[in-house]
């Protein structure tokens, strides 16, 4: 899968994307971070780390238009997309768009994608104005907003719209504990999620976004999941903080450390589980990653001792858990996607 990404420049550093495909092409090079105290990365940098959470064997072109001190513009974005269309791209990433009147090059740069049946995946503006190319019909514009639906996400084959039910997105896999707001981000998701099924259902690319947001896994009820009864398995067992969490949000019988969690299932093997949730709440995100096997087979044998399996943290794409949902029958609760 070949991913084309229009955007700002980045540097790509941390570990996360150590054994990730990025190929950059710098139209402008540098490049601002969004905060310098809680997300010191590029723009880019949280796209692609949204795209390859979804898809980690994805390769990435990124076009770099954006730079330092350059803005974005009609002509920019059109060069780019055409620029992806001659390298072969199956689907283009857009969390930048341009807020202006009806562009026809702009337009006529997305027809020609459709013909070539290459979806775009464009951000609407955050700002309730006007953004292109999202605002076309032949582009998936994404855009968020918070309400109190239980989907996560919401389509609108009208006007061929994405819409996230919460604007926040957690860099988990950046090891962040700020969520940042934003549509670029939130497209990018909806990017990495298409891209895997974009093979399947090529010819029709609303069929798999209906059959992805169909699915079980699309629904949730946080506050009903965090009044039900629960163990809390978790690396940090004693800390302040965790304890904390626990008592302000969940109704937890017993907190267990996660290094312990066979062990403790083994000793309170004559308990019945069935109506109690597995609440997982690990905070290092490379933790987690270094103990994957492991982590895979608890969440396999605690499927089938417990109600249900709650992640506090998005560890899980989209694609893993319709793997544990149709192999095994467990649905994995995350309180983000």
């Amino acid at each position: 899968m070949k991913i084309g990404v229009i955007d700002s420049d980045g540097d790509f550093t941390h570990p996360f994307f150590k054994d990730k495909n990025i190929n950059q092409v710098k139209v402008n090079a540098g490049y601002n971070v969004l905060s310098r105290n809680n997300f010191p990365y590029s723009h880019s940098e949280y796209v692609c780390a949204s795209i390859l959470k979804e898809n980690p064997k994805a390769e990435i072109v990124l076009r770099s238009i954006i730079g330092k001190e350059q803005k974005n513009t009609c002509k920019l974005l059109v060069d780019g997309i055409n620029s992806m269309m001659a390298g072969d791209v199956d689907i283009i990433n857009l969390s930048v768009g341009v807020e202006v009147l009806h562009n026809r090059d702009l337009l006529d740069v997305c027809k020609k994608a459709e013909s070539k049946k290459i979806p775009i995946i464009a951000a609407h503006s955050n700002y309730d104005t006007i953004a292109y190319p999202a605002n076309f019909n032949n582009v998936i514009g994404v855009y968020s907003e918070n309400n109190k639906s239980t989907k996560f996400i919401d389509y609108d084959c009208n006007f061929n719209n994405v819409k996230f039910n919460c604007d926040l997105t957690s860099y988990y896999q950046l090891d962040q504990v700020f969520l940042l707001r934003g549509n670029s981000f939130c497209t990018a998701t909806m990017t990495g999620i298409l891209s895997n099924y974009i093979g399947e259902y090529q010819e029709s690319i609303q069929q798999g976004i209906n059959y992805l947001f169909k699915s079980p896994i699309n629904e949730i009820d946080v506050i009903s999941y965090k009044n039900e009864s629960s163990i809390c398995f978790t690396d940090v067992p004693n800390s302040n903080n965790e304890i904390k969490y626990i008592k302000n949000n969940l109704n937890c019988e017993d907190i267990v450390d996660i290094s312990d969690a066979q062990n403790y299932l083994y000793r309170n093997h004559y308990m019945d589980f069935s109506n109690t949730l597995c609440f997982i709440d690990i905070n290092s995100y490379s933790y987690i990653n270094k103990n994957r096997k492991c982590i895979d087979e608890f969440v396999i044998n605690v499927g089938k001792k417990f109600k249900g399996v709650v992640f506090r943290y998005p560890y899980y794409n989209v694609k893993e858990r319709m793997f544990f949902l149709e192999n095994y029958g467990i649905k994995i609760i995350q309180f983000a996607i």
